[in-house]
């Protein structure tokens, strides 16, 4: 029975321990979980900030991208309106230009006619004057050719008479004549050289025919015009065949 009553005390005992050992626990689990549940709350709080801040730093973004956007559209826009006023500012350079010499021609025209009218000189009277010239010149320029046909037939004259009195003369040609063989006959060993009285060929004058700088031939004009001119391989002097492109120059 006793040991009933000790055993019942010692069960008691061990509650009691528990109970008082269990209190401050119990303190502890209450301060953790009020802890916890101010943490989530925390958590609660800062995840929506977040997630608002996201929201609003996307926005952001996207307004910082349209800004963008804009200020490149805003940029080109400007330079297509530089290069607009550039070119207008030519443009309109160019017509002041071309008013100031339309105002300077009309100055000059203006005192021109001013000038014509103190003479006492009409219209008509110069458009006659100017169709004189005008036949004047045409006529000095028939002349002047006249002139060199004459001049080129009195020195073919004078060669003749020359080489009558010598039969070994030749007729001295401009040192700087040159020319290309544009035709070749074989058969009748003469060519066509594309210089004529313009360039200074004259009739019975010589010119040494090569190719690739070796002499080929020489030749002897027999007949000139004002850009070509026909002449004679001279015998003995045929070291090869004359051909198209040969290069002629003067002895």
């Amino acid at each position: 029975m006793l040991l009933r009553i000790f055993l019942a005390i010692a069960i008691l005992a061990g509650i009691a321990a528990t109970v008082l050992n269990f209190l401050p626990v119990k303190d502890k689990i209450t301060a953790v979980m009020a802890e916890r549940e101010d943490w989530k709350n925390k958590y609660t709080t800062t995840d929506a900030t977040l997630t608002k801040t996201k929201g609003e730093l996307t926005k952001t973004t996207k307004d910082l991208e349209s800004t963008r956007d804009n200020l490149a559209k805003t940029q080109r826009e400007r330079d297509v309106a530089s290069a607009e006023a550039a070119s207008q500012k030519k443009t309109a350079q160019g017509l002041d230009t071309a008013l100031k010499d339309m105002t300077a021609k009309w100055k000059a025209t203006d005192q021109e006619l001013s000038a014509w009218s103190a003479l006492g000189i009409n219209v008509e009277q110069v458009r006659a004057t100017v169709a004189t010239n005008k036949e004047l010149v045409s006529l000095a320029a028939l002349l002047e050719r006249d002139k060199g046909l004459l001049q080129n037939q009195v020195l073919a004259k004078e060669v003749e008479l020359k080489m009558y009195r010598d039969p070994d003369y030749y007729v001295p040609l401009p040192p700087e004549l040159a020319g290309k063989v544009v035709a070749v006959d074989p058969k009748y060993d003469f060519v066509v050289l594309n210089v004529g009285t313009r360039q200074g060929a004259l009739t019975h004058g010589q010119m040494l025919v090569s190719r690739d700088g070796k002499l080929v031939a020489k030749i002897r004009i027999k007949e000139v015009e004002p850009d070509r001119c026909i002449a004679n391989v001279v015998p003995g002097w045929k070291l090869s065949d004359v051909y198209e492109g040969d290069s002629a120059v003067t002895r």
